[in-house]
């Protein structure tokens, strides 16, 4: 029955869509929480370099300049974490465009299958009532359109 395989193909295309939008979720709780780690790893790389830098100490010229190359790396580790951040940031927008597309499509899809179910149902339905319409006549005529005739 046609309707029969047009509710099928309704259910899978749900059920694909449902693991579409379960993977876009995934996806987009990676990236945020990509973006948060980033965050902290620039804020704690920014702030050990301002320490570096600020702490006074008794140490000679070499010593000195190995703090200020060791300060400066953590600046770029601050900045290099930022650009990962921003990266995480535009992939996460990415994410959320995606996991809304998901979700509007599994809603369409959902409308699409209680249709069919519901068609389905009605002709299902009327080929009961007219099962029992044939056999009401039949019982009405003594049964003579339900024998069979004798070859």
């Amino acid at each position: 029955m046609r309707e029969r395989r047009k509710l099928v193909l309704a259910q899978r295309q749900l059920l694909i869509a449902k693991i579409a939008r379960r993977e876009a979720l995934s996806a987009l709780a990676q990236s945020l929480d990509e973006e948060e780690k980033s965050a902290q790893l620039a804020d704690k790389s920014r702030l050990l370099a301002k320490g570096y830098r600020l702490e006074p100490c008794e140490a000679n010229a070499q010593m000195i300049a190995v703090r200020t190359t060791f300060a400066n790396r953590l600046t770029d580790l601050a900045k290099d974490a930022d650009r990962a951040r921003a990266d995480a940031g535009e992939q996460a927008q990415f994410h959320r465009e995606a996991l809304n597309q998901s979700e509007a499509r599994e809603d369409r899809l959902k409308d699409f299958a209680k249709a069919a179910k519901q068609e389905l149902d009605r002709r299902l339905e009327a080929r009961d009532r007219s099962v029992e319409g044939k056999l009401a006549r039949g019982l009405q005529n003594g049964g003579r359109t339900l024998a069979r005739k004798p070859r």
